[in-house]
């Protein structure tokens, strides 16, 4: 009901929880993780309605993180969250440690290290749908810059729609991307996410945005969808890209761009390469 929790909310497997009236969950000061909402190898759950602020600042956990999505070993494997819904969410004020330098402030996390080889599931089948991101700061003291949403190792099936992102680098001096998906640098497999689609989501910042920041981000994934997006006046359009690492997942393939409307300050779309690459697009 209508109010402000001050506390984390962890997510057991077929509950729905949802916000009646304007309902405030602030996880400042918790320990443990750092997020406000804690989805954790579980299944069949939906968060709707709520506005997530703060996050945690817990001594323990270096990220600060609105509604995180991991697996059951804290996202380092086991089993992995699946049929996962966040919809009619409001993201506010999710930042960095400022004692941290290498801490970020990351309203959605999706993560899985799981390793298929020995028998751990990814997280799979996450919905995040008309969600409002604002005023959050997801780079950190050191110069390392991520999502507000971000989708991190062996996930499949994410579908990210209609929703509202905005950043404003002079309200904290940081760059940020607003959908980030990558590879997990660990050694499970398989490495990186694939079979997601980005659609019908509104990327906006100030105008000019003149600070290098890329609106969607996909490094080290394959067989995803970006289309009918709407990237109002951010620096930089969709990038796709490739890094390097030990394991021969590291590339990005089968990637389709298309119908988005880009009205982007320096470039609409960039392909490129950290190191070997191997990607139709």
């Amino acid at each position: 009901h209508e109010g402000t929790y001050l506390e984390r909310v962890t997510m057991k497997s077929g509950v729905a929880l949802s916000a009646v009236g304007e309902v405030y969950i602030d996880a400042t000061g918790i320990t443990g993780f750092g997020s406000c909402i804690e989805i954790q190898g579980v299944h069949d759950v939906l968060v709707e309605g709520f506005h997530i602020i703060n996050g945690g600042a817990s001594p323990t956990w270096t990220n600060v993180e609105g509604i995180a999505v991991r697996d059951s070993n804290g996202g380092n494997g086991g089993t992995g969250s699946y049929n996962i819904t966040i919809r009619n969410c409001t993201f506010r004020n999710i930042l960095p440690k400022p004692a941290t330098p290498n801490s970020l402030g990351i309203p959605i996390i999706i993560y899985s290290y799981s390793d298929s080889r020995i028998g751990e599931t990814g997280c799979h089948h996450v919905l995040v749908e008309n969600c409002d991101f604002r005023d959050c700061n997801p780079a950190n003291q050191v110069g390392i810059f991520v999502g507000y949403l971000n989708i991190v190792g062996n996930c499949e099936y994410i579908e990210v729609k209609n929703n509202y992102f905005y950043h404003d680098y002079d309200l904290y001096t940081s760059l940020a991307s607003c959908i980030e998906m990558g590879g997990n640098y660990a050694p499970a497999w398989p490495a990186t996410p694939r079979f997601c689609t980005i659609s019908g989501n509104t990327f906006e910042a100030p105008y000019p945005a003149i600070h290098q920041g890329q609106s969607v981000y996909l490094t080290n994934c394959h067989d995803c969808i970006v289309e009918r997006n709407h990237i109002k006046n951010w620096s930089i359009g969709p990038v796709v890209a490739a890094e390097a690492g030990d394991m021969n997942e590291f590339t990005s393939y089968n990637i389709i761009i298309r119908r988005n409307l880009i009205q982007s300050y320096y470039s609409s779309v960039i392909v490129g390469a950290f190191s070997s690459f191997y990607m139709p697009v």
